[in-house]
């Protein structure tokens, strides 16, 4: 991972662990109703290096790990991966699909699949990744979060108590100001 993007990926790593409850809330709505918020919260973030260290992907963006268990009491892992690369990456869809299969492969323990995307760019929009022949099909569809698209929200932004709502502004304004470093400053 380069420099640059350690640098970028400390502050989400921190305010996701730091305000995971209304991280869900914010990108995921309604899940938090799911969750025992009483039972403790286990970020797994080196159980997760474990299992992709060997991946032919690399390591160049932040994923997060998290066991929480839900009102039912049941187990649930939630593995939360934002994308910080500033093109698109064709093999996006089939990363996040052998991530999922691999935790759920070593833990047997359901598994749901957010993709925060933090790039730049309007158009990409990766899919769901599935495979099939002869009517056998694999694939996962997994939650999508384009940051972009709260450029259009600005005044809900400003309106929500949620502290992921400042940091939305605060990455889209990074994106805006990134090559004027006089108006970033302001």
């Amino acid at each position: 991972m380069t420099q640059k993007n350690q640098t970028y990926d400390t502050p989400w790593k921190e305010i996701i662990e730091f305000f995971f409850p209304q991280f869900m809330a914010f990108f995921v709505p309604g899940s938090e109703e799911d969750i025992d918020w009483g039972k403790e919260i286990k970020f797994l973030d080196k159980e997760f290096q474990k299992l992709t260290k060997e991946s032919v992907f690399g390591q160049r963006y932040t994923d997060k790990l998290v066991e929480v268990t839900l009102k039912n009491n049941s187990k649930k892992w939630i593995l939360i991966h934002i994308e910080v690369q500033a093109q698109s990456k064709s093999d996006f869809p089939e990363r996040m699909f052998v991530y999922n299969y691999r935790i759920y492969d070593r833990f047997k323990i359901p598994v749901t699949s957010i993709a925060v995307l933090a790039d730049d760019s309007p158009t990409w929009r990766p899919g769901p990744f599935q495979y099939e022949m002869w009517g056998s099909t694999m694939g996962l569809d997994y939650l999508t979060t384009k940051l972009l698209d709260y450029k259009e929200k600005w005044a809900y932004l400003e309106r929500q108590d949620n502290p992921f709502a400042i940091v939305v502004m605060a990455h889209l304004k990074a994106l805006e100001t990134r090559k004027d470093h006089s108006l970033r400053k302001q």
